[in-house]
């Protein structure tokens, strides 16, 4: 039989772990924290019982002394490492002048998770360079925060936020410009009206274009991605205008660089896309690149090509078999 005075510094020992970790996350910790620091299952049970730990969300847990208005966010971050703060919620605590409340998450298409408190946005494409980190909360960044919101705001007030995120240096052109680039390449709601609005708030400048393709193009001969035909001209169109920046030799796809100046890349859009419907009604995918995404992530971008690349490649070894 242990002795009394053993018991109560260990269940002392216990508690102070607990406090410790939750002020780490906001008032939030999870169960498998405390069994990774050695405590058991029972003794977490017995704080649970006793209304020291408040059972939120998957396995995440709320310290009932430290519980703040983030508490409920830190958890099902906590809960969902894949998850993340966004819109709103995360432009609030980067320092732009929006409200906190509603609490607002993201998680990956699917998911479905229904949390009180919250309100729980699914998307398609989280890639990495869109998150980060702040005070142990994963969370969107601004430029992706921004991007998220332009689906809710008005013109105005999302010139504004643009305008305080940048003179601020919560955010750069480059980033912002980057990721509004593969926000509109994928159509994401709002990114239509979005993409004319930042043209004239960065009064950006051109991007060579020879220097875009030698980017791809490198980068992509770098990750083993041969049989590229550079300049090359469709069989459908006449003339300077109409060759596109690479065709894929093993596949009906074309690869284009949007590597003109922002403002420039938004008026074009019509005729681009018309040039698109033209391709497909050849039967060719045409794939779009963003200058500034490609800047800002070669490697990712070039992976993502490649993949594309592969499995139209795939497809048709598979037909002409």
């Amino acid at each position: 039989m242990s002795h009394p005075r053993i018991r109560l510094d260990l269940m002392a020992n216990i508690e102070r772990t607990i406090m410790a970790l939750a002020a780490q996350h906001g008032g939030a910790l999870t169960r498998q924290m405390l069994l990774d620091r050695g405590i058991s299952r029972s003794s977490i049970q017995r704080r649970v019982n006793s209304g020291l730990l408040v059972p939120v969300i998957g396995g995440a847990c709320a310290v009932q002394e430290l519980r703040s208005d983030l508490t409920a966010l830190h958890a099902a971050v906590l809960a969902y490492p894949s998850a993340a703060a966004a819109r709103h919620t995360a432009a609030h605590l980067h320092g732009l002048p929006v409200r906190l409340d509603p609490l607002r998450l993201v998680v990956p298409h699917g998911s479905s998770h229904r949390i009180d408190g919250l309100i729980v946005h699914e998307t398609r494409n989280l890639p990495n360079d869109d998150v980060t980190m702040m005070n142990n909360l994963r969370m969107t960044t601004v430029a992706r925060s921004l991007c998220d919101m332009s689906s809710s705001e008005s013109d105005r007030w999302l010139r504004h936020l643009c305008e305080v995120a940048l003179t601020q240096r919560l955010t750069c052109p480059v980033d912002l410009k980057a990721c509004a680039s593969e926000r509109f390449r994928r159509r994401a709601p709002g990114m239509a009206r979005m993409m004319p609005m930042l043209g004239d708030v960065l009064d950006d400048e051109p991007i060579p274009e020879s220097v875009v393709e030698l980017l791809l193009f490198r980068t992509l001969e770098s990750l083993g991605v041969q049989n590229i035909t550079r300049q090359w001209m469709p069989p459908w169109y006449d003339g300077r205008r109409g060759i596109v920046d690479g065709r894929d030799e093993l596949s009906p796809t074309i690869l284009e660089l949007d590597g003109r100046g922002f403002r420039q890349i938004t008026q074009a859009h019509d005729n681009d896309r018309t040039r698109d419907r033209i391709a497909a009604k050849h039967g060719f995918l045409v794939v779009r690149i963003g200058a500034l995404e490609l800047k800002r992530a070669p490697n990712r971008v070039g992976g993502e090509v490649k993949e594309i690349l592969e499995s139209r490649r795939a497809d048709s070894a598979h037909h002409a078999a």
